[in-house]
């Protein structure tokens, strides 16, 4: 196992007896909603993983956050929320490690589409 995410409102001793009980190297993922502004970064994990805020549903929204908020990032982190082919490389430029795709490489709910795959996976390989 390379790594666990996180999902819900752990406390700093909650994340603290996971590590010890991971296998030595499996880092910590904790994922964050963004409204307006980069949240408190948490305590113990490895890299945050930032996606658009919603009141109504928990990811797949297929909106982007301001990216703007990343420049105040002090911790290493992903990014989810609207990434599709055409932002990647916006994405990467930001100084994300790694990218959460969902609904902007989908033809459907549900259903990815190949050709929105394979020009996104052609814009990371140039970045």
């Amino acid at each position: 196992m390379a790594a666990v995410q996180l999902h819900g409102q752990e406390s700093d001793d909650y994340i603290a007896s996971l590590r010890t009980q991971l296998p030595t190297g499996c880092e910590i993922w904790k994922a964050q909603a963004i409204k307006d502004v980069l949240p408190t970064p948490v305590n113990g994990v490895d890299r945050h993983l930032y996606d658009t805020h919603s009141d109504t549903q928990a990811g797949g929204t297929g909106k982007a956050f301001d990216w703007s908020v990343l420049e105040d990032a002090t911790t290493p982190f992903m990014l989810a929320g609207g990434l599709n082919p055409d932002n990647i490389k916006d994405a990467l430029f930001k100084g994300a490690l790694g990218l959460d795709l969902n609904s902007g490489v989908e033809e459907s709910a549900g259903k990815k589409c190949p050709n929105k795959l394979h020009n996104a996976f052609t814009s990371i390989r140039n970045y």
